[in-house]
């Protein structure tokens, strides 16, 4: 549909200034909580050029690169996820520990975000290679059983991602007031609760419109993607120095 275009391509434009951003606005020593936001943006990204070259390629002609397409899609939605869940984890050891964690070494999270989707993906495509790309899209189906090597993981990173938040407002209310940098940390917290509901509806939407190409999916998938996509671009703009 003509209006699914245009809400990924708004998409597009607005992850691609995200990043513009965060790299301009943190080019000279930047503070690892940048360079989480900047994992995250480019995974979703990268996620949501895939759909738009998915949505052109036609899995009777060209099988294998129908197949590279849907499982490499599979990896960059999981590891945006995780970089999402990193970033959260990461906010709550801004306000609970006494030391600044913003200059802390970034392998571990390196491995988490990448590495671990990494395992996922090639545990699936190694046992269910030939469920990669259905009839109608280059990605997973609903319908088969490797959806659950989507959704398994990606329901426990979500749910993860929402017990660190509550301990995130818990902490976030009970620190010094007196300390300046705490009232950012805060609107940084309340825009990443207010953007996970957001997320998991754009990776929902896109699970479902893969396999389900009725209208309500379809109207979905236009809305919620750059909804999502936009509410980024405006809280980094916003929270940025």
């Amino acid at each position: 549909e003509v209006y699914t275009w245009v809400g990924l391509c708004v998409a597009v434009w607005c992850l691609a200034t995200t990043v513009l951003i965060i790299e301009l606005t943190s080019s000279v020593g930047k503070a690892n909580h940048a360079t989480i936001q900047a994992n995250f943006a480019i995974c979703l990204l990268i996620a949501t050029i895939l759909y738009l070259v998915a949505l052109k390629v036609n899995l009777t002609t060209t099988l294998v690169w129908c197949k590279l397409v849907a499982m490499t899609l599979h990896y960059v939605w999981l590891c945006a996820l995780m970089w999402s869940f990193i970033y959260s984890l990461h906010l709550y050891h801004l306000l609970t520990r006494l030391r600044d964690a913003n200059r802390d070494p970034m392998a571990t999270q390196y491995v988490c975000g990448y590495g671990l989707s990494g395992v996922v993906v090639g545990l699936s495509a190694a046992l269910r290679s030939h469920q990669y790309g259905n009839y109608y899209f280059c990605w997973i189906s609903i319908h088969e059983s490797v959806i659950w090597a989507m959704i398994g993981p990606g329901v426990v990173i979500v749910a993860s991602k929402l017990v660190v938040l509550f301990m995130s407002l818990k902490a976030a209310f009970t620190i010094n007031n007196s300390i300046v940098t705490y009232g950012n940390l805060r609107t940084m917290l309340w825009v990443d609760v207010g953007c996970l509901p957001l997320l998991v509806a754009a990776w929902l939407s896109a699970l479902v419109n893969a396999s389900a190409h009725s209208p309500a999916a379809t109207l979905g998938l236009a809305l919620v993607v750059p909804s999502h996509a936009a509410a980024l671009l405006v809280s980094t703009a916003a929270t940025s120095p």
